[in-house]
């Protein structure tokens, strides 16, 4: 089945069901007993194989980790800006913060929960008898503690805003005043590699995108422009260059990146793939 593109609009809801390339006995269990509940339910069922990679250095060297592949993080962090999704698992998954290279240490990964928090919600079975009893309708499951407005930090890509910090609980008043004593608030904020993120003026290219009912603009993005920060910009799928103080690229709430107008040795350019 061919992956979600940025032109797909349905209301049907999707389940999205991450397993390991070889499932046990129990975890073929798990997986069939979601499908017959999305059948029942009318949902769309998609399912996703993970790859096992060994971490390399840190305290978890030599520990292997079921990563999700990089297409697969974008089709799906795509989607839960389109239509209803609940993602579930029936193992620990794990993201690449930077897709160009496999993983020396855990700290380089983020959780699929983490991944969509704020934004789809997340259940992870562990087996059958927990999967059986999965009583709760699909279409209750919505992301926990979503955004409240476009402004809200919680709408902002934030594996790519932060490659260093998951931020947990910015439902809490604390945690958000810690988000916005950091980084600023508002229309424009500096990201954790002091790129300048700022509200675009100009809402052109992109979806009108919708996500636990904050309906995005059609074209709200952010001009990320380097600054003094950093110049290389890594989302789940793909890596960005930043070659100049002044280049800049645009980012979307759902994880797309477009190169910025800018010139020679100023211009954004996509480095990997």
């Amino acid at each position: 089945m061919s992956g979600p593109t940025r032109e797909q609009h349905s209301e049907a809801p999707e389940v999205w069901f991450f397993t390991p390339p070889r499932e046990s006995t129990d975890q073929i269990q798990i997986r069939r007993a979601i499908q017959r509940k999305c059948e029942g339910e009318g949902a769309t069922f998609h399912v996703r194989r993970t790859e096992t990679v060994r971490v390399a250095g840190g305290d978890n060297a030599g520990r292997a980790f079921d990563l999700i592949k990089p297409e697969d993080a974008r089709n799906l962090y795509m989607q839960i800006h389109r239509v209803p999704v609940v993602v579930i698992s029936s193992s620990g998954c794990f993201i690449r913060r930077d897709p160009s290279s496999n993983p020396v240490r855990r700290k380089q990964l983020i959780t699929l929960e983490g991944f969509v928090r704020y934004k789809a919600r997340f259940r992870m079975f562990r087996s059958p008898a927990e999967s059986e009893r999965f009583m709760e309708k699909l279409s209750t499951l919505t992301a926990l503690h979503p955004a409240t407005d476009v402004y809200d930090p919680r709408i902002l890509p934030l594996h790519v805003f932060d490659t260093q910090h998951d931020w947990e609980h910015l439902e809490g008043e604390a945690d958000m005043r810690e988000f916005r004593s950091r980084f600023g608030g508002g229309s424009t904020r500096l990201d954790r590699r002091r790129r300048e993120w700022t509200k675009a003026k100009a809402m052109h290219g992109g979806d009108t995108l919708k996500v636990c009912n904050i309906e995005i603009p059609k074209g709200y993005h952010w001009d990320v422009t380097r600054r003094n920060g950093d110049e290389r910009i890594t989302t789940t799928h793909e890596v960005w260059k930043l070659p100049g103080s002044s280049s800049y690229c645009n980012i979307y709430p759902d994880g797309y990146v477009r190169p910025g107008q800018g010139s020679g040795k100023n211009r954004s350019r996509r480095v990997w793939p």
